[in-house]
């Protein structure tokens, strides 16, 4: 429905979440610097990591990227963190970050190329609306379109930033 609504408008706008819960997946390097054979296989050790755990990866689908607080204040596109969203009951588990329920910034983009792109106007349009960044930088992939004949991913991808007046 997300893609639905927005794969046509891509407007920057702001909405509320409630409490979220995403379970972390964490690598030696930056995700940004990854080919996209690197990028591959750092997805396949987390779906395995999900499968050695135990853990239901219903939504693996849409798997996403955190950049901290401290990097994107700083304008340094970084980051070593995979996560998807999990279910409340496995938030005793250390790899679950919560995301407090806030209002966030949200933008939406067709790519990981895109994304790139997209980082620092995107954090120009918070800081430029008078709101103040509160938590990590998030990137989720609302839907994934595969293709077989390209080692690129087609997809359409969610940034959000939590954010107070």
């Amino acid at each position: 429905m997300i893609y639905q609504k927005n794969r046509e408008i891509q407007s920057f706008e702001y909405q509320s979440f409630p409490t979220r819960y995403l379970y972390t997946y964490t690598i030696d390097i930056n995700i940004y610097d990854l080919s996209s054979m690197e990028y591959e296989s750092y997805l396949r050790q987390f779906k395995q990591s999900l499968a050695t755990h135990h853990l239901p990866n219903l939504q693996f689908s849409h798997v996403g990227t955190i950049i901290k607080q401290t990097d994107l204040l700083q304008d340094n596109l970084y980051s070593n963190t995979f996560f998807v969203f999990c279910s409340a009951d496995l938030k005793h588990l250390p790899n679950v970050v919560t995301l407090k329920s806030s209002e966030f910034a949200i933008d939406y983009g067709q790519s990981f190329d895109e994304e790139k792109k997209m980082f620092h106007t995107f954090k120009d349009k918070v800081t430029t609306s008078h709101r103040q960044i509160n938590g990590d930088y998030s990137c989720e992939v609302v839907r994934e379109m595969p293709h077989a004949s390209k080692l690129e991913r087609n997809m359409f991808i969610r940034i959000q930033i939590p954010v107070s007046q």
